[in-house]
């Protein structure tokens, strides 16, 4: 039996070391035991049936449970990337899913966290008074409770240590204030100790902002400008998501015009300021009556996306933080996602 990359059993030493992380569960939090005792401190998954290239083969698996030591976003090698190096599967209008007529998915935000949705786009409006999320208007587009939704959130979050999510707000119909919308957010039990505020200069590492108990970083764009979140209806806990990220555009009528690489790749939001963050748009929306389900069959699969993602950072000349999709239960994303961010933490998957 073989250990691809740094061990072999054969060396009498390694495999005192080992019988000592097995011994002692503890040991395997340190580095050097997952990279030298990958098998005895689960890590590794092994090819029984010869498969996988070689009989016996055991290669490193980076997956990790939420509150493992050294776990991060599920991988046990992503801690050391700042924030700005993940790649995050997002869901567009993640609210709207109620909506017979208009929906741009058929199950919920909390489901796609479940799932290993990581950025989460939600319309926020001001009806009668109250802020709420909807999709354009007060009367029946994805109107629902925003505090359950934030309860939610912070539930799964307290079950899984190792996890960040980012939420970005349109500020839509009514003109709601970042305000307002954070005196709901607030009142959530957790949801401001959990909530991670840029002071500006570089993202943080993965590790420090968890370790720091920060697993929430809100965004907004759209209605007030929050350049200065000194500015009347503004708070520094909601930041500008333009300030930092150049955004592809996102009013795609059909696939063809998402193959068209120089116009659906180009940065056309966000391009006047920093560019910590690229992210990707990959949903038909302009169709009538609405969002299109049978094209998100398409853009959602593996070879398509990937694809997707690989030839618009190959145009930007940057790495994709962000692919926002509708109808998430088509394809896995959120598989994706992981690769991606295996292979940035120095890692093969």
């Amino acid at each position: 039996m073989i250990f691809v990359g740094k061990f072999n059993v054969g060396n009498k030493g390694k495999t005192k070391r080992c019988k000592a992380a097995q011994n002692k569960p503890k040991r395997c939090s340190k580095r050097v035991f997952q990279l030298n005792c990958p098998q005895t401190c689960n890590l590794c998954t092994v090819d029984d049936d010869n498969s996988g290239g070689g009989d016996g083969e055991v290669t490193t698996n980076y997956e990790c449970s939420g509150s493992a030591p050294d776990c991060c976003m599920g991988l046990t090698n992503t801690c050391n990337l700042r924030i700005n190096e993940l790649f995050f599967a997002a869901m567009h209008n993640a609210n709207n899913d109620e909506d017979k007529w208009n929906s741009n998915h058929e199950s919920s935000l909390e489901l796609a966290l479940e799932a290993g949705f990581r950025a989460f786009y939600l319309d926020v409006c001001l009806c009668q008074g109250q802020v709420v999320f909807c999709h354009g208007n007060c009367i029946w587009a994805g109107q629902q409770d925003p505090t359950e939704i934030f309860q939610n959130i912070v539930s799964f979050l307290n079950k899984n240590p190792s996890e960040l999510v980012i939420l970005n707000f349109e500020m839509s119909y009514g003109d709601p204030k970042p305000i307002q919308l954070w005196r709901v957010m607030r009142k959530v039990n957790g949801f401001k100790k959990k909530s991670y505020v840029h002071n500006g200069g570089n993202w943080p590492q993965v590790k420090n902002v968890l370790q720091a108990g920060k697993q929430i970083i809100s965004l907004k764009h759209n209605g007030n400008t929050c350049h200065n979140t000194a500015n009347t209806g503004c708070t520094r806990f909601i930041q500008e998501f333009f300030e930092y990220t150049v955004g592809t555009k996102y009013d795609f009528s059909n696939i063809s015009e998402i193959q068209d690489i120089p116009n659906s790749c180009v940065g056309e939001r966000g391009t006047q300021n920093r560019q910590d963050f690229y992210a990707i748009n990959n949903f038909v929306t302009t169709t009538f009556p609405g969002p299109s389900e049978d094209d998100s069959i398409i853009l959602n699969e593996d070879s398509f996306a990937k694809k997707r993602i690989s030839d618009c950072e190959e145009y930007m000349n940057k790495n994709a933080n962000f692919l926002a999709v509708d109808f998430w239960q088509r394809g896995d994303i959120p598989k994706i996602a992981k690769e991606i961010n295996i292979e940035r933490g120095g890692g093969t998957n």
